[in-house]
Formats: C-alpha cells, structure tokens, sequence
C-alpha cells in the first residue's frame, strides 16, 4: 500500500517512484489519483503516472485510457507506448490512441504523438486537433503539431502546404519533410531531400538511419538507430 493510494495485490518488479502504485504481474495497479491498471507487466511508473506494459489498460491521471499497452515508459504523469509519448496517451499495439485533448485513433503503432498532435503508424487515420487528418501514416514523428504521413499518404502542417508520398519524414515545429525521395517543405525554409545519417548536437534535429531524432524540446525518439545525439538531445539506440 502507497500513503495515500490503494493496496496492490501481488506486484512484482514494479518501478514504483514519485508515490505511483503499481503491479508488475498480472493484477492491479493504481495511482493515488488516477483509476486502477488490470494486467499490468513491466510497466515504468514514475511521477504518478500509470502504465501497463503488458496487454492491460494505461491511463494516465487527466487523460483517457488505452488498450493494449505494450511496454511503456511512463515518467512525469505521461502515458504512452515504446515509441515514448510525453503527456500524451498512445498504444503501441492495435488498440486505440487519444490526446487528452483530440480524436481518438485507430490502430496506433509507433506513432509519436507531443504537442498535441496525434498520428497513427499503420495504415489508419492521423490528425492533428487543428489540422485535417491524414491517410495511411507510416511511421511519423509528429511534435509540435504537425501531422505527416511516412509511407503514401498524404502530410500536412497545419499551416503550411501539403506534401504527397512522404517517406521518413522528419516534422517538428509545424515543418513537414520528407527524408527519402519525397517532397519536403518547411513553412519558412527550403525543402530537403533524402536525409541520410544526419548528426544532432546543439538542439538540432536529423534521421541518423531509417528513424526520426529530435531535439531537447522535441517529444521522445522512436525506433532510432545509431543517432549521435549530444546537447541534451534525448535518444533511443536500439529499438524503442
């Protein structure tokens, strides 16, 4: 039993920190303010945020829940999947993925959804709360509320204009890219084409393989490679 939460019944090896509850088998976790977790796994929970990390229900205190959580990494009352989402719900899996404050999707897999934006990493519907939606996302990095589309689909920022068949594409602050042999605009800069192995030091951005980087004011990394991310940069080396 948490001081001022519920009692949990059979945890584990729960990371329990910053007065979060939790179990790490398959019962119940809870934080002091938030509703109870069934089936949680491995989850991370830290700042009273709660997760599950196996097929259970995450949700975070002020936000809707998720299904199908697979191993997240919840820190500062944050909720999301692998992919690492900052205030924001998502899952990893084929469950369904929301902004507290936007749509829900359908289908989420590693999407990466900060500053309000919300994409969806399969084949389904991605839309930004002020932008249009997008068609069959890829494996979008979405922050700061632009919307992209990583495979055939279509991106658009919210105020800038749309581009067609993006591939790896790089969008944060509102710019839309395309790092393969699509089109790349930003609503203030030149396009860029095909980013390759890109080096991210002093809060700048780049796609160090086939992945998204982004900078210390930028949502977490999904799926990056062999990033070189120095300046505060946050990073994943392998798969997460």
């Amino acid at each position: 039993m948490s001081p001022k939460g519920p009692p949990l019944a059979a945890v584990g090896s729960s990371d329990l920190s910053g007065g979060a509850t939790g179990g790490a088998s398959s019962n119940t976790s809870m934080s002091p303010k938030g509703p109870p977790l069934a089936a949680v796994g491995s989850s991370e929970m830290s700042g009273g945020a709660m997760g599950d990390a196996s097929s259970g229900t995450s949700m975070s205190p002020k936000g809707p829940p998720l299904a199908a959580v697979g191993s997240s990494d919840m820190s500062g009352g944050a909720m999301g999947d692998a992919s690492g989402i900052l205030g924001h719900v998502g899952d990893a899996s084929s469950g369904t993925s929301m902004s507290p404050k936007g749509p829900p999707l359908a289908a989420v897999g590693s999407s990466e959804m900060s500053g309000g934006a919300m994409g969806d990493a399969s084949s389904n519907t991605s839309m930004s709360p002020k932008g249009p939606p997008l068609a069959a996302v890829g494996s979008s990095d979405l922050s700061g509320g632009a919307m992209g589309d990583a495979s055939s689909g279509t991106s658009m920022s919210p105020k800038g204009p749309p581009l067609a068949a993006v591939g790896s594409s790089e969008m944060s602050g509102g710019a839309t890219g395309d790092a393969s042999s699509g089109t790349s605009m930003s609503p203030k800069g030149p396009p860029l084409a095909a980013v390759g192995s890109s080096e991210m030091s002093g809060g700048a951005m780049g796609d160090a393989s086939s992945n998204t980087s982004m900078s210390p004011k930028g949502p977490p990394l999904a799926a990056v490679g062999s990033s070189d991310l120095s300046g505060g940069a946050m990073g994943d080396a392998s798969s997460n």
